[in-house]
C-alpha cells in the first residue's frame, strides 16, 4: 500500500494499482503471470517480478522505469534494501540484487513494513557474539558463512 493509499497487487499478467475506493488507477502489463507481491521504494517506485523472467520497476503513474531480465520465472516478491537495492529470487535458484535508485523501502508505507525497522520485526538488530568460535550461530556464537550477492547483473549464491 502506497503512502497515498494506493493498493498495488499482481494478478493475471498485470501489476495493478487500485485506489482505496476499489477503482482501477492503472494496470501495467507483463508478458506472463504476476504472482509477486510488489514492493514500494521511498520515492514511490513499484517493483514486481513476473513469470516472464523479468523484474519490473514502475513509476507511481504506471509508466515503466526499467526491466531486469532474470531469464527465469520470477514469482518471488521483491525486497528493497536501505540503499535502494532490489533483492529478488528466481526459479533458476539465484538471488538477484539489482541496483535501484528509489532510496530504499518507503518509511511511511504500511505494507510491507511490519515492525517499522529494516528487518520488519520490531526487534533490535542481533549482533552475533564472537567470544566462542566453537559455538554455532544457532547456539549463540561462532561465525556464519554468508552469500555473495552481486549488483545489477545479479549473482546467485
Amino acid at each position: 500500500i502506497g503512502q497515498d493509499g494506493t493498493i498495488y497487487v499482481g494478478a493475471g499478467y498485470d501489476l495493478w494499482a487500485v485506489r482505496p475506493d476499489g477503482t482501477e488507477k492503472w494496470a501495467f502489463e507483463t508478458r506472463n503471470l504476476v504472482f509477486s507481491s510488489p514492493a514500494i521504494g521511498k520515492d514511490g517506485t513499484v517493483y514486481a517480478g513476473s513469470d516472464d523472467g523479468n523484474v519490473y520497476a514502475a513509476n507511481r503513474d504506471g509508466t515503466k522505469i526499467w526491466v531486469f531480465n532474470a531469464a527465469s520465472f520470477v514469482s518471488a516478491s521483491p525486497a528493497v534494501g536501505e540503499d535502494g537495492t532490489v533483492y529478488i529470487g528466481a526459479s533458476d535458484g539465484n538471488l538477484y540484487a539489482i541496483e535501484g535508485d528509489s532510496g530504499g523501502l518507503s518509511d511511511n508505507a504500511p505494507w510491507p513494513a511490519f515492525g517499522k525497522n529494516l528487518e520488519r520485526t520490531k526487534r533490535q538488530p542481533f549482533e552475533m557474539p564472537a567470544d566462542d568460535p566453537d559455538k554455532t550461530p544457532s547456539d549463540g556464537g561462532g561465525s556464519s558463512s554468508g552469500c555473495f550477492i552481486g549488483t545489477s547483473a545479479g549473482v546467485g549464491f
